[in-house]
C-alpha cells in the first residue's frame, strides 16, 4: 500500500471487545477494538477501531454486520483499520429496483424511455466527460 494511499475493505464483525478508553474527540463515546474478517480474498482477520460517534455512520455494532473499514497509514510507522461505515450497496439496489418499478408502473412507456435517457446520459458522462476533464 502506498504511503498516501487509503485503501476501504469490505468486512464482517468477528468479535467486540471494548477497551475501556474513552474518544478524546467526544468524551461520552468509548472506543472498541473489533475483529474483523476481510472478504478482499485475502481471508484475513483484523482488529479495527471503531466508536460510535458523529465520524462514522454505523450505529448498534453487532457481531456478523458488514462494514467498510478503512486502512490507513496516516499515523506515521503504523497501520490502522478504523470501521467507517456499514456495507449499504444491498439497499442502494433495492432502492434503485424500487425507482425504476415505481417510473415504469407510474409513467408506463414514457417512465421506462426516461430510465433509459438518464441511463445513457450517465454512461455518456461517466466515460467520455469525466475522463476527458
Amino acid at each position: 500500500m502506498d504511503m498516501n494511499q487509503d485503501e476501504y475493505y469490505v468486512g464482517v464483525v468477528q468479535r467486540i471487545q471494548d477497551t475501556g478508553e474513552v474518544d478524546p474527540f467526544f468524551p461520552d463515546t468509548s472506543v472498541q477494538q473489533v475483529m474483523v474478517h476481510l472478504n478482499n480474498g485475502s481471508g484475513r482477520d483484523i482488529e479495527a477501531e471503531y466508536s460510535d460517534d458523529q465520524g462514522t455512520q454505523v450505529d448498534n455494532l453487532a457481531v456478523g454486520d458488514k462494514v467498510i473499514v478503512l486502512e490507513t497509514q496516516a499515523f506515521v510507522g503504523e497501520t490502522r483499520y478504523i470501521i467507517t461505515d456499514a456495507y449499504r450497496l444491498p439497499s442502494v439496489f433495492l432502492l434503485f429496483v424500487l425507482f425504476f418499478l415505481a417510473a415504469v408502473i407510474f409513467a408506463g412507456r414514457k417512465g421506462f424511455t426516461s430510465i433509459l435517457g438518464l441511463s445513457a446520459s450517465l454512461l455518456v458522462l461517466m466515460l467520455y466527460t469525466v475522463p476527458s476533464i
